[in-house]
């Protein structure tokens, strides 16, 4: 079923209510009936990446956290009611979350990502990471069971590569 009316984003002047993700209620245009056709994942797909370009087209200094809010609402719309949001809106979402350079509404927004099944490995690999000793000569365990110290953990690193470009 499409989402009727399910975010409410602004009232008009007879009092009725908006939404970020209209259903098509007026079939007269070929707009209305084109998003009728699409289904409940399409839909909000088409709505979050919108929502995304209107950020990420914004050249002013605009793009904080209030707006975000909108995509952020229709995410945890779309995790409360188990929609899984495509590869593309993904990435325009993340996209525009960097555009803030807000290190807390990106991981919020990560945090919601990860909820929402696109991505699956945020954060997931940290407890994985050995520590670099504050002393150079400590030796630590390594991923692989071996102890070894700082030194001669970088020596069994791959040369760089050179690049004559």
């Amino acid at each position: 079923r499409p989402p009727a009316v399910v975010l409410r984003s602004k009232v008009d002047k007879n009092n009725e209510a908006g939404g970020l993700v209209v259903g098509a209620t007026n079939n007269k245009s070929r707009l209305s009936s084109a998003f009728a056709a699409l289904g409940e994942s399409d839909q909000y797909d088409a709505v979050l990446t919108g929502l995304c370009a209107k950020i990420l087209d914004d050249t002013s200094d605009s793009a904080t956290r209030a707006a975000l809010q909108d995509p952020i609402k229709l995410m945890q719309e779309m995790n409360s009611r188990r929609v899984t949001a495509s590869g593309r809106s993904l990435m325009a979402l993340i996209d525009a979350t960097c555009v803030s350079k807000d290190t807390k509404a990106m991981s919020e927004m990560m945090s919601l990502c990860l909820k929402n099944g696109g991505v699956q490995k945020y954060g997931k690999l940290q407890r994985f990471i050995t520590q670099l000793p504050s002393n150079p000569n400590a030796r630590v365990t390594c991923s692989d069971g071996t102890k070894k110290t700082r030194t001669e953990r970088l020596e069994s690193l791959a040369a760089i590569p050179k690049d004559n470009r």
